[in-house]
């Protein structure tokens, strides 16, 4: 049972860890879909990777395009 206890403890502090290591990644995507143009920018001269896609699988350019914010693109 401690085992059992131990190893669900684990998962759960795992699974935290991995869900706060990627939210730093959603940032930019609301920065354009709020039309943030400066924390876009802000963000883009921190060196985030602009290749990152979203839960959908779609990226920075894609998402920019389809909102209108085409100084984001």
């Amino acid at each position: 049972m401690k085992n059992a206890l131990r190893s669900f403890i684990a998962a759960l502090a795992l699974a935290c860890a991995s869900a706060h290591a990627q939210a730093p990644a959603e940032a930019p995507f609301r920065s354009i879909e709020n039309g943030d143009f400066d924390e876009f920018s802000r963000l883009v001269d921190t060196g985030i990777d602009l290749s990152t896609n979203n839960k959908l699988g779609e990226t920075l350019l894609y998402v920019a395009a389809e909102k209108g914010q085409l100084e984001m693109a």
